[in-house]
Parts: structure tokens; C-alpha cells; sequence
């Protein structure tokens, strides 16, 4: 059986990539107002984002700036947890507004969820963020000499 914080965050996935194929879904209602969104990793989409208003005006209309809406997938691959925090494995796929595809190879992305009053009020995204720079902004990736070795 379903724990109200695994059904919660089935609940967002579900919306989320409903949404991405161009439905009309409200994500909002499941995430808490003071929710917390965190992207590791040093791409254009990294840092932390706190509250709705933040995550909605600067990440989401960033990405939703770059991505042809109805190419983009994501799907749950394994959920793990008990209790408020829930670990995740997803897949995330789609185009960009160039043609490019992001994740072709269907590689799992990490995800943590923390679930409170079954809303969603942080969010850890692990993404691999050479597929973010190259892919969704179109950048070119360089290894950095620094770190081979002679």
C-alpha cells in the first residue's frame, strides 16, 4: 500500500508529465507554498529555489523556454521511502525548440521529494547536467584539461 507521501508525489509526477505533453494540468495545488526546489550541479538550471513564485517565474519559465512542450516525458521508474522523504528514479526525455533531444538514451535521473500534509515541500533534482548545457542551451561541452592526466 501507497503511503500518502508516495501517493503524493506519484500524484505530481503524473501531473508534471501530463503537463509536458501540452494538457492542461495545475501542478500548484501539490506543492506546498513555501516549497523548495534544488537543482545540483553547475548548469544554467542549478542552484535553489524557494517558494512558488520563484520556482514558477525563474525555473520553470526558463526550461519551459527552451523545450518544445509536447515532445517532453517524464516517467517514475523506482520510488523508495517511508515517512516524508522519498527517493525517486525518473526518466526525463524530450526536444528542445531547436530539434535537439535531451536523454535519448532513457539514463535515470535522481530525485528526492519531501511530502508534508500531503503536499510537496522540497523538491532535489539530479539531473546530468553535460545533457542540461549541451542539449537544452545548446552549449558546447569542454573537458577540462586540468583534470586529465599527462
Amino acid at each position: 500500500m501507497d503511503t500518502p507521501a508516495k501517493q503524493a508525489v506519484s500524484d505530481f509526477i503524473t501531473k508534471l508529465d501530463a503537463f509536458l505533453k501540452g494538457e492542461a494540468v495545475n501542478i500548484s495545488p501539490l506543492l506546498n507554498d513555501n516549497v523548495v526546489v534544488q537543482v545540483s550541479g553547475s548548469s544554467s538550471i542549478s542552484g535553489r529555489f524557494p517558494g512558488k513564485k520563484i520556482v514558477r517565474r525563474v525555473l520553470a519559465e526558463t526550461v519551459l523556454s527552451r523545450i518544445n512542450k509536447n515532445t517532453w516525458s517524464v516517467s517514475l521508474d523506482r520510488m523508495i521511502g517511508a515517512g516524508p522523504r522519498i527517493a525517486t528514479l525518473l526518466t526525463i526525455t524530450g526536444e528542445t525548440i531547436e530539434g535537439r533531444v535531451y536523454n535519448p538514451d532513457r539514463f535515470d535521473c535522481g530525485c528526492i521529494f519531501e511530502v508534508k500534509d500531503h503536499l510537496i515541500t522540497e523538491i532535489w533534482l539530479f539531473p546530468d547536467i553535460r545533457e542540461i548545457e549541451t542539449i537544452l542551451f545548446g552549449r558546447i561541452f569542454v573537458r577540462n584539461q586540468s583534470s586529465q592526466s599527462s
